[in-house]
């Protein structure tokens, strides 16, 4: 299922959002104490043209987020940053 509305595409391929990609970091990182995050590194946008395993990874700094299709073994990671102790200024907080 899409957690956002409408079609996104590039070069053709439906891709989720960096909106939405950015705000599941967010979110993990409020659960996980972190308010904001800061460096954020979008390497590779995250194709939705088939079913999907996604992985939010964390340790004690950063954390990241990768993806692999259903049916294979190798991930790829879409975006990094860092932990913030401070929220953003931009609208994009988390709610409470």
């Amino acid at each position: 299922a899409k957690p956002y509305r409408g079609r996104h595409r590039f070069h053709g391929v439906e891709v989720v959002p960096a909106s939405v990609v950015l705000r599941t970091l967010l979110c993990a990182a409020d659960e996980l104490g972190f308010p904001g995050l800061s460096a954020v590194r979008f390497d590779q946008p995250v194709f939705a043209d088939q079913p999907r395993l996604i992985q939010v990874v964390a340790d004690d700094q950063s954390i990241s987020l990768s993806s692999r299709p259903a049916d294979a073994d190798r991930w790829t990671r879409h975006v990094t940053a860092q932990f913030s102790s401070s929220r953003p200024d931009d609208g994009m907080n988390v709610p409470h």
